[in-house]
């Protein structure tokens, strides 16, 4: 870049500047001072969005969108666990396939064996689910017990006790049911 002929220099060359989204083609060129340089401007640093580009041009993808964490897909007997990632919409997902559904579901056991989001269907069960027999939502699906995994404290029996009452209750309803 002194005027001269300028060999070796690469002067004409195709060159990059900046990273991510930011990044921007050019040559280089001799500049005012005699100097090597890029013809190319780096474009402004944008938000970090989720959709698999650089967009604040720091040279890391999706940060700060929780993108690999572990996440939990599929219902009942059938979740399994994935990891986040981000859809063509911009929107964290869950990637990862649900388990398979128990074929031969089981009555009465407080389970989603078929994976369709109900508990005990009364056609997986003779026509009476756990519902049916009067057991409150709350028992069935847990909820309102916090880290109490023995439903011991609401005021109710202790874990297997309920699950006793449970079953007599389904069992007489059954049985005044065929009368």
């Amino acid at each position: 870049c002194d005027g001269q002929t300028d060999e070796g220099l690469g002067l004409g060359a195709e060159c990059f500047v900046g990273e991510g989204a930011c990044r921007a083609r050019g040559v280089f060129t001799c500049d005012g001072d005699g100097q090597v340089v890029c013809g190319a401007e780096a474009a402004t640093p944008g938000t970090e969005l989720c959709n698999g580009i650089d967009d604040d041009c720091d040279g890391l993808t999706d940060e700060g969108h929780g993108v690999g964490e572990a996440c939990r897909v599929g219902l009942g007997a059938c979740e399994t666990t994935g990891a986040t990632a981000c859809a063509s919409n911009g929107e964290i997902i869950c990637q990862g396939e649900p388990g398979p559904p128990n074929t031969g579901a089981q009555c009465q056991i407080g389970v989603d064996d078929d994976c369709d989001g109900e508990i005990d269907e009364a056609d997986d069960c003779g026509g009476l689910n756990l519902a049916d027999a009067g057991v409150p939502q709350e028992i069935l699906t847990g909820a309102n017990l916090g880290d109490n995994c023995n439903a011991s404290g609401r005021g109710g029996p202790p874990g297997w006790l309920g699950w006793l009452f449970v079953g007599w209750l389904a069992t007489r309803r059954r049985r005044e049911g065929a009368r």
